[in-house]
């Protein structure tokens, strides 16, 4: 356990003494016991079992330093663990997915996958969940789910007319780079574009806007100029061979022979490298030429390659869509160095996978939870409802869990879009169960949530509150008096079921008087 579990288990206080159940005692069974009745700690203990009720998303709500994080963690350790089923040989496992903001999620035997924030090995592609159901999905729709997720996480929801218009048609371009567009079904399937690809367009046409050139001859000119300065290294290479070969082995047969081999290389990596540049020299006079005298002059100017670039560079050139464009790039910039939106998907296992982003800035961290939690409701939802699905384990109702620590993070500030029916989370919480997902959510204000989570989460677990949120939760969650004053006590939390009437109950590193 980390610093603060052992913390926390430190103060199970002798005064609360008989009216606690051990942190061993949680995850040891078929439930995960939560601690005992905090007025009857005969009764039996207070506990949450996913596949034993119809509704099992669960809403934390705390304020710092209350035993959130440990209660998540218990919550987290109890799903995730083996379980010993009639009728399956090995034991079964549930999938779970733990975004960790800060690191300290962590539970035994997980999978803890590392999100760098440069050059991560592991990522999500920006450019992949559309739907590929032809009557509402495409690349549209994911246009517009790209723009809304950099507009809210990089831009402060405060993308202009014109921003949205330029990333619109950036985002359209740079799908057809890959050859896929929203009007063709059958390009769909095509390879996908990654983030790196929409920033090397939007500098190639950022690049054509002001210099005059077409936007497939600045492509050419990048690539041919890359292959120059790879042939010049190779060049270069050739040539410190053949002087250290000529030095050691005068009069030598064998050196000499090697040297002729290598002089052989040399000139056609000579001849290669000259072509090259050449034919880029010419390339820019005729272009000069048509530019300066007219197509009499020098004619169309035609770039071969395999896959030219359609590009409208029109609409970027004017100035008030050329200064949104480039005003859009540094946010790119950042979103193609951390690696984590082109990088390879991350190794899933049965049970935790804890993916930790603590090291990515909080716009990355933000972005990346709703991509993963999309990209998680994609996988469930593309099976089918979950007790018909073939492969389901009999006695479970869900088979993976989410969970999304600071819920508020992903969750919109202003009211019309948190409380959207098409923002994702929104439509995740309210469809997820059927398909046997379940979401796990911590915030520490009930405000951060939308009714429609507090609607469709039917298991609540309210610990201590900042004094403004304590009215907030009685009001919106129809709560008593009487029923917040045990929240006075430092580890003592109200459990809410969805069936019966609040339940105050007692932690195992409660601190309360006899």
């Amino acid at each position: 356990m980390t610093a603060k579990s052992d913390f926390f288990s430190g103060m199970k206080a002798t005064s609360a003494t008989g009216r606690t159940i051990s942190i061993e005692e949680m995850t040891s069974g078929e439930s995960l016991l939560l601690g005992k009745h905090y007025a009857n700690p005969s009764k039996e203990p207070v506990s949450y079992n996913p596949d034993l009720m119809p509704n099992s998303h669960v809403l934390l709500l705390g304020k710092s330093q209350t035993g959130k994080t440990t209660t998540l963690k218990k919550f987290i350790e109890y799903m995730g663990k083996p379980r010993d089923i009639p009728g399956y040989s090995e034991p079964v496992q549930k999938t779970g997915f733990v975004l960790d903001f800060s690191g300290d999620l962590g539970v035994p035997g997980e999978n803890s996958i590392l999100i760098k924030g440069r050059k991560s090995q592991y990522g999500l592609n920006l450019f992949e969940l559309f739907s590929k159901d032809y009557n509402s999905g495409g690349v549209n729709v994911q246009r517009a789910n790209i723009i809304r997720m950099i507009e809210r996480y990089f831009l402060g929801g405060g993308m202009g007319s014109v921003q949205s218009s330029v990333m619109e048609q950036l985002i359209s371009d740079t799908y057809a780079l890959k050859g896929i567009f929203d009007d063709k079904e059958e390009t769909w399937d095509n390879e996908l574009p990654v983030a790196e690809d929409m920033l090397e367009l939007l500098i190639l046409i950022v690049d054509s806007a002001e210099t005059a050139l077409s936007v497939n001859m600045l492509k050419k000119i990048k690539a041919d100029g890359k292959r120059i300065r790879k042939l010049d290294g190779h060049i270069d290479v050739a040539k410190d061979k053949i002087d250290l070969l000529e030095k050691k082995g005068e009069g030598d047969k064998v050196a000499q022979g090697k040297i002729g081999k290598i002089a052989d290389q040399l000139s056609k990596l000579e001849d290669d490298r000259n072509s090259l540049y050449n034919g880029l020299k010419t390339l820019m006079s005729d272009f000069l030429d048509h530019k300066i005298y007219g197509e009499e002059a020098g004619g169309e100017i035609i770039i071969e390659d395999d896959k030219p670039l359609n590009v409208d560079i029109g609409f970027y050139s004017e100035r008030n869509a050329l200064n949104a464009l480039k005003s859009l790039r540094p946010h790119l910039q950042k979103i193609v160095e951390s690696g984590a939106f082109s990088g390879q998907l991350p190794p899933i296992k049965r049970g935790v996978n804890r993916i930790d982003l603590s090291l990515l800035s909080l716009p990355l961290q933000k972005l990346f939870t709703d991509l993963f939690a999309q990209k998680a409701f994609t996988s469930v939802r593309s099976r089918g409802v979950y007790r018909e699905w073939p492969n389901r384990v009999d006695s479970f109702r869900i088979d993976v869990f989410f969970v999304i620590d600071e819920a508020k993070l992903i969750i919109p500030e202003g009211r019309a879009a948190k409380e959207s029916k098409e923002e994702p989370i929104n439509r995740i919480v309210a469809e997820s169960l059927k398909f046997g997902m379940c979401i796990l959510m911590a915030s520490q204000k009930i405000s951060h949530f939308s009714s429609e989570m507090l609607t469709n989460a039917s298991f609540k677990l309210i610990l201590q509150l900042g004094p403004n949120d304590m009215q907030a939760a009685k009001t919106m969650l129809g709560l008593k008096e009487g029923d917040m004053r045990v929240l006075q006590h430092f580890g003592v939390g109200l459990v809410l079921d969805g069936t019966k009437k609040p339940v105050p109950t007692v932690f195992p590193w409660a601190n309360i008087p006899n």
